[in-house]
């Protein structure tokens, strides 16, 4: 065993002879090794604990804060935005064409396909996008 250790530690050495960073670590790992981890006391069940009553905390303290209305009735904003212009099919068909053709498994249609697709499926898409 202890042959096998110095074959092992002779070789690292050679290998990292021009390194100085590399040897240091090697001697530190020597001289200095890590002490084995201290044995954990956290366990399922006092982690469960401890989280469960901070959202217990966390929620006591939305249900004692303060429900005046008043407070928000004086710094309430009106919207200002009350129509929006609609868009053009020509618009319509730049975008779908502008985009990436990058594919998610909650598409309902694959992109490449709609942007083959897109000129016939205009009016459709325009009407939606100008009814919403």
């Amino acid at each position: 065993m202890t042959s096998a250790k110095t074959s092992f530690y002779k070789e690292k050495l050679e290998i990292s002879a021009q390194d100085p960073r590399k040897l240091h670590n090697i001697f530190s790992s020597l001289l200095n090794p890590l002490a084995p981890p201290a044995p954990s006391s956290l366990t399922a069940e006092v982690f469960t604990t401890f989280y469960t009553e901070k959202i217990d905390k966390i929620c006591q303290t939305f249900t004692s804060a303060p429900t005046s209305s008043t407070s928000h009735s004086q710094h309430s904003v009106t919207p200002s935005l009350k129509q929006l212009s609609t868009v053009t099919a020509e618009e319509v068909l730049q975008i779908i064409r502008s985009c990436n053709p990058n594919t998610s498994s909650l598409d309902p249609i694959p992109s490449t396909m709609l942007q083959t697709i897109s000129p016939d499926l205009l009016p459709f898409i325009t009407t939606v996008i100008n009814g919403s």
